[in-house]
């Protein structure tokens, strides 16, 4: 059963009926507003096709037809196809909600305004043109619209409501307009149809659930201007392989990439302080992933069940890890952390790892890492030998010799090594060198 849950109507001085419809009059500019026959019975006896008309006729005035109404033709489940006159410049709050056999409308040129729930639940809409002058589209107002496949939002929208097109599972294609600053809570959550999608330079934040459910996604850039991604932003995007956010990025929301099974790389913005609860919980195809200096806490359960995670580097910034971050992660081989004074483990917080783990650890701290029980999940412990400061990069080689080899985990190594190699040379320079 559909159900649209809307607000009390507006009340008016003249309601009439003519020609099958009701409309509100204003006799101030002699135009005319769609409507609806009472607060207990809308117009649900509107069937088939309708067109209407641009104006109407009552005792002997004419009246144009500005806008649609709220609730107008709300559950019109025999409603087929609407056309709506040029001059129409606002369609209400749930206006068409649930005309579940609405296969066709046609908007007009000139319309400004989409109001909240206006095409919610027309299940049997698969296209809709919408004209470039409407700048206003409300919250949830195609909502469910599970037949649609594709739409354009014109460019003079700059905010997209929450819960624009969730449940618009076969949504394939969607153009996005490049003036664009937001993208509201739900807005594609259950797009299974989506493959891709290029969000706007203009963007600074992406909404909760935002991109929830979208399965089919498998690609999708993030522009530099966003700022905050929220909770549950790409949750179960199971198709997604890997995904850049930008460095202006600072906060990531609770679940945003967790169950993305797929995703095998992701690369996080140097300014991200905080990696959140659940962030990428149970991504069992991620392979590695860098932990940014900035962040100063990884919450509950954020690498919960990432069983192909075989190494983690923890920065000397991380003051706080929450319950179970990194149970489950059955791979886990090696956990270098770089924390000078460890913090007291809350529960679990390595729980089932790979049994043979190595926890490396900054010179002389083993004493406190087994009491602040770091040490009892891992099965060997091993002290780093302290790393080398004043590091410059380098790309060559230099004419003075090399004395001391390390990698970028701070161990010392007898030969060059793929990757970064740190060296520290005879006439006591140290070197950042990349072996291919």
């Amino acid at each position: 059963m559909l159900i649209c849950i809307v607000p009390a109507s507006q009340m008016y001085s003249e309601k009439v009926l003519v020609s099958g419809l009701y409309y509100n009059l204003d006799d101030a500019d002699n135009t005319a507003e769609v409507t609806y026959q009472n607060q207990e019975h809308s117009s649900s006896y509107v069937t088939g096709n309708l067109v209407i008309p641009s104006e109407v006729i009552f005792n002997d005035i004419s009246y144009q037809v500005t806008s649609i109404g709220e609730r107008s033709f709300i559950y019109c489940t025999e409603l087929k196809s609407v056309t709506i006159p040029d001059g129409v410049t606002s369609i209400g709050d749930y206006a068409f909600c649930a005309c579940i056999a609405l296969t066709n409308i046609t908007l007009p040129e000139g319309l400004t305004s989409i109001g909240y729930y206006a095409f919610s639940s027309c299940q049997g809409l698969t296209s809709i043109t919408i004209p470039e002058s409407v700048t206003s589209i409300g919250g949830n107002a195609f909502t469910s619209c599970s037949g649609l496949t594709s739409i354009t939002i014109p460019d003079g929208v700059s905010i997209m409501g929450d819960c624009q097109f969730s449940g618009c599972s076969n949504l394939t294609s969607i153009t996005i307009p490049a003036g664009l600053t937001s993208i509201g809570n739900d807005a594609f959550w259950g797009c299974r149809g989506l493959t891709s999608i290029t969000i706007p330079e203009g963007v600074t934040s992406i909404g909760n659930n935002a991109f929830r459910d979208c399965r089919g996604l498998t690609s999708i850039t993030i522009p530099e201007g966003v700022t905050s991604i929220g909770n549950n932003a790409f949750w179960d995007c199971r198709g997604l392989t890997s995904i850049t956010i930008p460095e202006g990025v600072t906060s990531i929301g609770d679940h945003s990439f967790c169950d993305c099974i797929a995703l095998t790389n992701i690369t996080l913005p140097k300014g991200l302080t905080s990696i959140n609860d659940y962030t990428f919980q149970s991504c069992n195809k991620l392979t590695s992933i860098t932990i940014p200096n900035s962040v100063t806490s990884i919450g509950t359960g954020a690498f919960y069940g990432c069983s192909s995670l075989t190494s983690i580097t923890i920065p000397r910034s991380v003051t706080s890890i929450g319950s179970a971050a990194f149970c489950a992660c059955r791979g886990l081989t090696s956990v270098i952390s770089y924390i000078a004074d460890p913090f007291n483990l809350k529960k679990d917080c390595f729980y089932y790892i790979h049994g043979d783990a190595t926890l490396y650890i900054p010179a002389e701290t083993t004493n406190l890492y087994e009491t602040s029980g770091w040490t009892q999940y891992f099965a060997h412990v091993v002290e780093m030998e302290p790393m080398p400061t004043n590091i410059e990069e380098c790309c060559g080689s230099s004419e003075s010799s090399v004395t001391t080899r390390y990698d970028m985990q701070g161990r010392r190594i007898s030969k060059p090594a793929k990757g970064i190699n740190i060296l520290q040379m005879s006439d006591g320079t140290t070197l950042k060198v990349m072996v291919k």
